[in-house]
């Protein structure tokens, strides 16, 4: 397995480009074809999944025999979007979920709640079992998913080798009703030209994709003005990872530094720590303030000399109007702990 990046724009380019690593087809030739292979029988239901998905208004629900890439499509597309897309889901298999229940019960609906997700092979399931009664576990869920629908915009999406008959006969009427609302149907591998595309024996694996780093507008803003303050004042500018913008990386070290006062309780300087900390939940989270948390959180002593003049620099002075709530607190804070 290898990692690869996709630097292609529009979710179908990016299934086409992730299926070569994917799937690789001997024709009858002897010739190797890598890649998705599009013919009468799935082209339109593809580009109809591709379409719902990238809209993210509704869910899919997708009807295909065996071997006709229901799942595999899925896969493809839950790898080739990053985990902070709006778009990405959790891909559940039905029999899991009915093993679930069995052994926790109810509990197992408070799971997924807050996230999009792929209920896989729709149909396969036995009936749960709890304390003695038969229940069918997936009418439930797909209940309860239709209010996380209503209420948060949750997307669900289904395969299933049902038929919409076979559907309402074992989940009811009420249950395809939701379904019908929630999600838009997708016939794929359903006609006459339809062949189980595993006898091929194509597939390969999923190769890890590495995704291209997205900064929110917050962190984009952030570092820009972060790194004019300190060009300003000529010092050394705390660089990006690269997986985290400066924003996000100066909340996490506000979060710390409160955790790292308390573990050195026996240490001469805590006071120092202590007024670092606090200060540092006290300055407001903004651009203008970046020189500021900088210098705050770079203190090579932490003895209270040290922290009163850096106080100074940023604020003038000690002896403050109370126009700006915030610096004062900050001030009443130091003279708190230099008493």
């Amino acid at each position: 397995m290898v990692n690869i990046e996709l630097t292609t724009s529009s979710t179908k380019e990016k299934v086409n480009k992730y299926s070569e690593y994917c799937i690789v087809t001997t024709m009858p030739d002897g010739s190797k074809v890598r890649g998705l292979i599009y013919d009468e029988s799935n082209t339109e239901a593809i580009n109809q999944l591709f379409e719902i998905f990238d809209l993210r208004q509704r869910g899919a629900i997708v009807f295909g025999g065996t071997g006709s890439g229901k799942t595999l499509i899925f896969s493809m597309l839950q790898k080739v979007v990053p985990k902070t897309d709006l778009r990405f889901f959790v891909k559940v298999n039905v029999l899991d979920i009915v093993t679930e229940f069995n052994k926790e019960g109810h509990d197992v609906f408070s799971k997924f709640r807050d996230r999009n997700i792929l209920f896989d092979d729709l149909g396969t399931e036995d009936k749960g079992l709890h304390y003695g009664d038969r229940i069918e576990v997936m009418e439930k869920f797909i209940q309860l998913r239709y209010d996380l629908f209503v209420q948060k915009g949750l997307i669900t999406h289904l395969t299933t080798n049902l038929t919409t008959a076979e559907i309402l006969a074992r989940y009811g009427a009420r249950c395809v009703s939701r379904l019908k609302e929630m999600t838009d149907m997708v016939l794929l591998g359903v006609n006459e030209s339809y062949t189980d595309r595993r006898i091929l024996r194509n597939f390969i694996g999923f190769p890890h994709v590495v995704h291209p780093v997205q900064k929110s507008k917050e962190d984009i803003e952030w570092e820009k003005n972060y790194k004019e303050a300190m060009e300003e004042s000529k010092a050394r500018p705390m660089q990006p990872t690269n997986f985290k913008g400066l924003g996000t990386r100066h909340r996490e070290f506000l979060d710390q530094w409160e955790q790292l006062a308390k573990s050195n309780i026996s240490d001469s300087r805590i006071n120092g720590k202590e007024i670092v900390s606090k200060i540092s939940q006290l300055i407001p989270m903004n651009p203008d303030n970046s020189s500021f948390i900088n210098d705050i959180m770079t203190l090579e002593s932490y003895d209270m000399n040290s922290v009163k003049q850096i106080l100074i620099k940023h604020l003038a002075n000690l002896d403050l109007p109370q126009k700006e709530t915030w610096k004062t607190k900050v001030v009443e804070s130091f003279n708190h702990f230099n008493r």
